[in-house]
């Protein structure tokens, strides 16, 4: 119906015919071809539209009033729209139709959405929603961004609400509402707060988990602390078919690093998460499908749950809650397995995990002034690589004793059930 022409020059253009003749043609300039056959495709929508004589749906829509002046203007010449009647002067954009605009040109997912959102209110509670954005100066837009540390916003969370202002008042800026951004010399600062990393010992997730009498509850801590697992995105869509029991592995689907390309990871059945997943499926009714199944309508209230647990243990809370117990397992293995595995188990790049989530233990500044320093000792170390790494695999697997009600079961104890995947042939990935 239509497609994209890319000249000599590297512009390209989409081109379509109406009738047998009238062939018409919209200018795109130097787009990135992802890009380009993302327009294509409104395009073709646009064509549909204009032939059928229906009226737009509301993405459809939605994505036109998000559109800047001059490109609106370019789908009017060649009769894919009406053209705009309103006659816009600076006045006209004001921040709240910048807001609005923006807001109905981007794709995210609704839990980015909410994050973008919290920048939206800051900025509008700051400078008024009818403000028109030629009047914000930079020095104003400066004012702004020092306002969110004074509130008492940590650095992370200011840096990532002015960054996400700098991507508004850039886009303002490719739609020919404003010359420049005022927060172009803004420098939004680091967005990593490594204050707020905890590691979780082991004792008091078992001293935790020991207060709640419910498996699927159990295995939900066990998923984020043992596992590395996003709580609630990557737990919420486990399920018992992803659990290949008789290799040792588990099939981790992940909304989180779908849009890079990986939206799914391998990982061990690590030993220690094995009993609390084998309590869940024994508990679990026949034929269910997803492994968290009472529970998954109550995600919201998983923290405040856990915050109650954590209370009744009488053990000091940790600030992120999930967010650690994921973390402390990142921890774990990067101080056994190779940066670049850990990372690939935990489902984050290496230099995310660096900037995020590791972070030494007491445990490592115990071993630290422990170590050998003399040189025969070095070289003795040197030369037998193998076996710190057991020790520290063993380290690893855990005391499952100190976990209450959940001994390690043999193999041959784990019973088949008719009708439901059968755990079979379970080893221990790691010795010890």
């Amino acid at each position: 119906m239509a497609s994209i022409i890319t000249q000599a020059n590297g512009c390209r253009r989409i081109e379509f015919v109406v009738g047998p003749t009238d062939r018409r043609r919209i200018r795109l300039g130097r787009m990135d071809m992802a890009l380009a056959r993302a327009v294509l495709r409104r395009v073709e929508s646009l064509i549909a539209h204009m032939l059928t004589r229906e009226p737009f749906d509301a993405d459809l829509a939605k994505w036109l009033a998000g559109l800047d002046a001059t490109f609106h203007d370019r789908l009017a010449r060649v009769g894919l729209v009406n053209p705009r009647t309103e006659k816009t002067t600076p006045e006209s954009y004001t921040l709240a139709r910048l807001m609005d605009s923006f807001f109905a040109s981007i794709t995210v997912k609704e839990s980015t959405r909410t994050t973008l959102l919290q920048t939206r209110s800051s900025l509008e509670r700051y400078f008024m929603p009818e403000t028109p954005i030629e009047r914000i100066s930079p020095l104003e837009a400066s004012l702004w961004a020092k306002s969110l540390s004074d509130s008492g916003l940590s650095p992370a969370t200011a840096a990532k609400r002015i960054k996400v202002a700098k991507a508004i008042f850039a886009r303002a800026v490719l739609w020919g509402w404003i010359k420049a951004s005022p927060l172009l010399s803004i420098k939004p600062g680091s967005m990593k707060n490594r204050d707020r990393i905890r590691f979780v010992d082991r004792d008091v997730i078992a001293k935790v988990v020991a207060q709640s009498k419910d498996p699927e509850f159990r295995l939900l801590i066990a998923l984020a602390r043992f596992a590395g697992l996003r709580v609630p995105s990557e737990a919420l869509l486990l399920k018992w078919d992803h659990v290949n029991w008789e290799a040792g592995r588990m099939t981790v689907t992940s909304p989180k690093t779908e849009g890079a390309g990986k939206g799914s990871r391998v990982i061990p059945l690590f030993p220690e998460l094995v009993p609390f997943l084998q309590a869940a499926f024994d508990a679990a009714p026949e034929g269910s499908i997803y492994v968290i199944n009472r529970t998954r309508d109550s995600a919201a209230n998983f923290r405040t749950h856990l915050e109650r647990l954590i209370e009744r243990a009488a053990v000091p809370a940790w600030p992120r809650l999930w967010q650690n117990l994921r973390a402390s397992r990142a921890i774990e293995l990067a101080s056994v397995f190779p940066q670049h595995v850990a990372a690939e188990w935990i489902g984050h790049s290496e230099a995310i995990a660096q900037a995020h989530y590791l972070a030494a233990r007491e445990e490592d500044f115990a071993k630290a002034v422990t170590l050998p320093s003399d040189a025969s000792a070095a070289h003795k170390a040197a030369q037998s690589p193998t076996e710190p790494t057991r020790q520290a695999a063993t380290l690893i697997a855990g005391d499952l004793a100190k976990v209450p009600d959940f001994k390690e079961k043999s193999p041959s104890r784990v019973l088949a059930r008719e009708g439901r995947m059968t755990p079979r042939g379970f080893e221990p990935l790691f010795s010890g």
